[in-house]
């Protein structure tokens, strides 16, 4: 039966102050059905990490190696041959470290054929100086458009 009585009706302010108030939805117990799953995708979240952590390695070695190459040429043309060669040698080593995360196609790939561009232009730039020629294809690791590119740079500063 209905209150008759306006002590037991709620009036038009409370009706409109009548809310649900929101709360936290119940536990489907979905969790342990879809734990292989989610512990499929941590496993790849982690390798995802793992292979940007070696990429970013990798670009950082290389723009070290391009750094120290631009600096051998600098010490050649200014007759430090020596200076020239610790650059090169160091610039060889950073280059192979950033091999190890080398990955075809990757973010970092730009990176490494530009440093390997400049290594190799640093290296030819040397052998002229030292013999009067370009010299040997240095390594295989190189692709044929990075060997191109060193030597047209090379061909730059012999200019020079």
């Amino acid at each position: 039966a209905r209150p008759t009585s306006t002590k037991h009706r709620p009036t038009a302010i409370a009706q409109q102050c009548m809310c649900v108030l929101p709360s936290a939805p119940r536990a489907l117990g979905l969790a342990r059905r879809h734990a292989p799953f989610l512990a499929h995708i941590e496993d790849l979240a982690a390798s995802l990490r793992e292979a940007r952590a070696g990429r970013e390695a990798s670009g950082k070695a290389a723009r070290a190696a391009q750094d120290l190459a631009t600096l051998a040429i600098h010490r050649r043309q200014i007759g430090d041959a020596d200076g020239a060669a610790t650059a090169l040698s160091a610039a060889a080593d950073d280059l192979g470290a950033s091999l190890h995360g080398r990955v075809d196609g990757s973010d970092e790939e730009p990176t490494f054929s530009t440093a390997a561009q400049q290594l190799i232009a640093a290296e030819t730039f040397d052998a002229f100086l030292r013999t009067g020629t370009l010299g040997a294809r240095p390594s295989s690791t190189y692709t044929d458009e990075e060997w191109l590119g060193g030597l047209i740079a090379a061909t730059h500063e012999v200019g020079r």
